[in-house]
């Protein structure tokens, strides 16, 4: 009986000793998980900086790639009808008057002369069909001579159509006021592919002061550099920049 009681007793001592030894926990403890906890939150914030950043730099590029796929087309589908005639019998000279620069900036045509341009910016024209609309949307009648001009200007690519009615006497102009084709443009350059040799294909490509007759170019090279419309979607913190670079043949030249 008295052993059992002894035997009580140290079971309950050796209990309240090990319950002590579990309550609370040390500083050291506190101190180790406060930096675990530092690490982790650090390295969750670090990857969702990551890939919003990451986020930031595919949108940018996607939406670059999308303005210079419709910058492309869009120029593209308008160079190749300079020179078309709406009457294919009569000859380039006769479609085609020589027409005077109105003013400085614009690029005047000789007889018969469909393109002229600069290594910034082109004009071209093409006579209409009747179902045809210029760059800014109007229309043009059967016959009507359209000249177009498509250059770069504080930063957006845009295009002017001039409609002429060669049917009057003396014939009427009627301009469209200035489209913008797309934005975030800073940089347009246009080499032209010069034919030398009459083969339907162009000998070189060069910049608009070496095209000797203008009625050799049978193509032309044009570089787009686009950038993205935000900051901070490149490496060094910049706007993101992409340059884009196609060749277009003039249809109507190559005979």
């Amino acid at each position: 009986m008295a052993f059992a009681k002894i035997k009580s007793i140290m079971t309950l001592a050796i209990d309240q000793r090990n319950h002590s030894r579990q309550q609370g926990v040390s500083l050291v403890e506190i101190m180790v998980s406060l930096v675990a906890g530092l690490i982790l939150t650090a390295g969750v914030i670090q990857i969702f900086i990551a890939n919003k950043q990451t986020y930031r730099v595919n949108n940018a590029s996607a939406r670059i790639q999308e303005n210079a796929r419709f910058a492309l087309e869009t120029l593209g589908r308008y160079l190749r009808i300079a020179g078309y005639k709406s009457n294919g019998q009569i000859d380039d000279v006769t479609a085609f008057p020589a027409v005077a620069a109105a003013n400085p900036i614009d690029l005047g045509f000789s007889a018969g002369q469909v393109l002229s341009g600069t290594d910034s910016e082109v004009r071209f024209r093409y006579q209409s069909d009747g179902d045809m609309t210029t760059c800014g949307g109007s229309s043009a009648n059967l016959g009507d001579m359209v000249n177009t001009r498509l250059f770069l200007e504080n930063g957006n690519l845009k295009c002017k159509a001039e409609v002429l009615d060669l049917s009057s006497s003396p014939p009427t102009q009627q301009s469209d006021n200035t489209q913008t084709l797309i934005d975030n443009v800073t940089n347009l350059t246009l080499l032209y592919g010069i034919d030398t040799d009459a083969d339907n294909a162009a000998n070189r490509y060069d910049k608009a002061a070496n095209v000797g007759d203008w009625k050799q170019v049978v193509s032309l090279r044009l570089t787009l550099t686009l950038q993205s419309s935000e900051n901070n979607t490149s490496i060094s913190g910049n706007s993101l920049q992409k340059s884009y670079t196609t060749t277009i043949g003039l249809r109507n030249r190559l005979r």
